[in-house]
């Protein structure tokens, strides 16, 4: 099967990670895929048969704009290929809603796949929950704005399935929605040992991974490691992987504390044996994020084994289950620290809860058998059965 798979050029957050990885298994399963993706140079990293989509204005953190090149270049490949059916990330641009009709217009299929999450309301209606946070209220607004370009793809996946029941409340056909949620190489991702904690004589450490940004409070997690150790006996470090922007949270964080004893900052980790190395040095996972999707740290910490503690930001409460701590993310400054102390007095229940969070991951987050249920949804869209 040819697949036009359409994405940006981003390799730092979520949406680079999933279009990376999946891209990488499709061909490994013996597909062929042509990336065309908003960018304006081509890197090293992008596979040898990659597209560039221009563009008037946008960053590969924002909503990109059209140019008058944009709609000719789309034209070209899927007129010059003939995909059998093609994939589209959303919310990228104002595009997303032309091509449904670009696509039908050559007969081809087209699934389209949100990246977004909010936490769970009762019925995952349209309903305004008076806790929500304003990124909740946002998320929602985007699935609302977006619902003409919704009702006209063949199969729309989503992460979650409270996600998949909002789409249905607002009148999305149920056949067209597949939950599909985010995925790991749990046979890379496994428990093992680490060099990394052998080096900086780790006992018992808890990891952060992620930007270190106001979205993912990493001042309120160091703020409650200081505030936990007080109370703990056996030394216990904070692990921080990520890197912030010059003049952000991030570098003040870093300029603060970089000689504190029991914090260590990595900066940005992009070689994947060593951030798998560094995952298994440490016994908890710490994610307080305010908004979140369906986070890949999570997913490839709980398959290392370890125990989770994150917010009920984005998809988080369906993916933990019982394996780890869930803190309200209006409460964060509250609840961390107690969450903390938690697992400092009782290292094993970290243990058993990361036995846990390991064995949801192989039986729901699963990238083996989530791209299998991929390559289903394009061979049912492709099939006329949206």
């Amino acid at each position: 099967m040819k697949i036009l798979f359409i994405d940006k050029q981003e390799k730092s957050a979520g949406m680079g990670t999933y279009s990376e990885t999946t891209i990488d298994w499709l061909k490994k399963r013996g597909q062929q895929v042509i990336p065309l993706r908003y960018g304006d140079k081509l890197s090293h990293t992008d596979p040898k048969n990659t597209v560039l989509l221009p563009f008037f204005a946008g960053s590969k953190s924002t909503y990109f704009i059209p140019s008058n090149k944009t709609i000719p270049v789309a034209k070209q490949v899927i007129e010059k290929e003939k995909p059998d059916v093609i994939h589209l990330s959303l919310a990228l641009s104002p595009l997303d809603f032309y091509f449904p009709k670009l696509a039908h217009d050559h007969h081809i299929p087209i699934v389209g796949i949100f990246h977004a999450g909010f936490p769970s309301t009762p019925s995952g209606s349209l309903r305004v929950n008076p806790r929500s946070s304003l990124s909740t209220i946002g998320v929602k607004s985007v699935f609302i704005s977006y619902l003409p370009c919704l009702r006209q793809l063949d199969k729309v996946i989503v992460f979650s399935q409270n996600v998949a029941n909002f789409l249905i409340s607002v009148k999305i056909k149920k056949d067209r929605v597949v939950v599909i949620p985010n995925s790991v190489d749990t046979n890379l991702y496994s428990p093992g040992n680490s060099h990394f904690k052998k080096i900086n004589k780790i006992q018992f450490a808890y990891l952060f991974l992620g930007r270190l940004d106001r979205q993912k409070n990493p001042d309120l997690l160091i703020d409650a490691f200081l505030s936990a150790g007080e109370s703990c006996l056996a030394p216990t470090k904070l692990i921080m992987v990520g890197s912030g922007t010059f003049g952000t949270l991030g570098e003040d964080l870093l300029n603060k504390y970089k000689s504190h004893p029991n914090i260590i900052f990595t900066g940005s980790i992009t070689d994947r044996k060593q951030k798998i190395d560094i995952i298994r040095s440490a016994d908890v996972f710490v994610q307080p994020s305010s908004y979140e999707g369906m986070s890949f740290s999570l997913l490839e910490a709980m398959s290392c084994g370890l125990a989770p503690i994150t917010t009920d930001a984005g998809n988080h409460a369906e993916v933990i289950g019982n394996s780890g701590i869930l803190l309200d993310h209006t409460k964060i400054p509250d609840q961390l620290p107690i969450s903390l102390q938690i697992f400092q007095k009782n290292p094993r229940l970290g243990k058993e809860m990361g036995k846990k969070a390991r064995q949801i991951i192989k039986q729901n987050y699963n990238l083996d058998q989530n791209i299998n249920k991929l390559i289903n949804v394009y061979k049912s869209a492709s099939s006329g059965q949206a």
